[in-house]
């Protein structure tokens, strides 16, 4: 499990964009309904790091994340 998911999530993103960081989101997305245990979760943030590609836990603007949940919130 661990292998497919660091590899969906670094196709095509080390030669592009050496060192952008991974969201949590993606990670999500990327291990989808598989079930994986904390210990896979840790070694899937160490093979993104190990990678160069540090996980993202908050979100790099945050004024623009903050005006999204606002938005839908007076929907």
């Amino acid at each position: 499990v661990v292998s497919e998911v660091v590899g969906r999530l670094l196709t095509g993103r080390t030669s592009e964009a050496p060192g952008l960081p991974v969201t949590l989101d993606e990670v999500a997305e990327a291990i989808g309904a598989a079930a994986v245990t904390m210990p896979e979760i840790e070694a899937i943030f160490d093979a993104l790091e190990a990678a160069g590609h540090p996980v993202a836990a908050e979100p790099r603007n945050p004024p623009a994340a903050l005006a999204q949940v606002l938005s839908t919130v007076r929907v």
